[in-house]
């Protein structure tokens, strides 16, 4: 998405955003991209770092140079949530809105997971990425470790 557009929808306060953004290739091809890599993120070059870090360190990092792109582009409320499916790469949508409500509806919906498709809610943030939901059974181990910890 262009980030001008971006801009332009985040100067109406009832505009709201859901991008999906496919770090991969911005992890792949960060020496092809370059200026046209950086309009994605605002004209910001730090993306571009991604090629130093470690490899499980790369898909967080776009993820959080984007969403440092789109508050910068209006969006002061963000919610992101990694999709992922059953075969293939990760892939993050980060919602993007100017009203605090926005995001507490988008919250609420995310607990109504398309099963249909084959593809889960996983924790970024759960080291044995277990995806949480399935569609046979509850994979119950991120659970059990976020209670032990508490």
């Amino acid at each position: 998405m262009p980030y001008r557009l971006l801009r332009r929808l985040a100067g109406n306060i009832s505009s709201e955003v859901i991008v999906t953004l496919f770090p991969q290739h911005f992890v792949r091809f960060v020496s092809d991209l370059g200026e046209a890599g950086d309009a994605a993120f605002g004209g910001d070059s730090t993306w571009r770092t991604v090629a130093d870090l470690a490899p499980e360190a790369k898909s967080r990092h776009i993820l959080t140079c984007y969403r440092q792109a789109l508050r910068a582009a209006g969006f002061p409320y963000l919610l992101d949530f990694e999709l992922i499916p059953r075969k293939g790469q990760p892939l993050y949508l980060i919602f993007g809105t100017g009203h605090r409500l926005g995001v507490q509806k988008m919250k609420d919906s995310l607990w109504e997971v398309d099963r249909a498709q084959g593809v889960g809610f996983r924790d970024p943030r759960d080291e044995q990425a277990e995806t949480l939901f399935d569609i046979d059974e509850p994979h119950l181990g991120p659970l059990t470790r976020l209670k032990d910890v508490s």
